[in-house]
């Protein structure tokens, strides 16, 4: 569990974002998930670890860093 925090953590800061704002945007994570993972209240299924780390595969952090634009018609 420690190199996915470590990974997700690392991620995120390449980002310009929160662990828990990965965890949202990955699989819509409550946003104290992701301290009850790293105390250990709780821990996540495989398939979630899953989804986060496709995310963050999908989705480059240098994508995530840039600001959202929005389209003006």
């Amino acid at each position: 569990m420690t190199a996915f925090q470590s990974e997700v953590r690392s991620f995120a800061a390449a980002a310009g974002k929160t662990p828990q704002n990965i965890l949202r945007l990955s699989v819509g994570a409550n946003w104290d998930t992701w301290d009850a993972w790293c105390r250990g209240a709780v821990s996540p299924r495989v398939e979630t670890l899953e989804r986060v780390l496709a995310y963050m595969r999908a989705n480059p952090a240098s994508d995530l860093s840039q600001p959202q634009r929005k389209d003006v018609a």
